[in-house]
């Protein structure tokens, strides 16, 4: 299966063109995090509409996953224009699926971790602590319960093998 992986697209409208024209290419897409961009001085819903045209027009199978520009607030519904996109062969935050054989997990920014098994593949922003491809004290863990209670399981051998991930971590494995 022929992926194409990106992350911190941060609503350049440039590189939305490039990943709708380039994803045809691809069995499927997977965007971890960072689709909006919190520090950019367009206003956010106006990211989220043009976000949204964009990845409507990708017609292969999608993953995507929340990173920390994509929450409009720190409420549990901080992400619901993502999952909004949900539809057919498209997957958002919390999904698990299977895909030609592979069980793929969309893992949202903060979300409790749940127990995976050996050949799941995890579509996250960042690495959990603790994992592997993890680093000690990685954003993941800043003040969040679930992510910190959940890390001792990920560190448990047999748990969790691997995270793919486009952001930088301390791979260990």
């Amino acid at each position: 299966m022929r992926l194409l992986h990106v992350s911190d697209l941060h609503a350049k409208d440039h590189w939305y063109r490039w990943l709708a024209k380039e994803s045809r290419s691809y069995d499927m897409v997977c965007i971890t995090g960072d689709l909006l961009d919190a520090a950019e001085g367009q206003p956010p819903l106006d990211q989220i509409q043009m976000v949204a045209t964009h990845l409507r027009s990708i017609v292969v199978p999608m993953a995507i996953c929340s990173g920390n520009h994509d929450a409009q607030d720190d409420s549990p519904g901080g992400v619901d224009w993502l999952r909004q996109l949900r539809r057919p062969q498209v997957w958002t935050d919390g999904d698990a699926f299977e895909l030609k054989g592979v069980r793929i997990r969309c893992q949202g920014w903060l979300e409790h971790l749940e127990p995976a098994g050996l050949d799941d593949v995890w579509l996250a922003h960042c690495p959990p602590t603790a994992s592997k491809p993890g680093s000690p004290g990685a954003a993941l863990t800043a003040g969040t319960t679930s992510w910190e209670t959940s890390a001792a399981k990920v560190s448990d051998p047999g748990w969790l093998s691997a995270v793919t991930s486009t952001s930088p971590s301390d791979i260990r494995l």
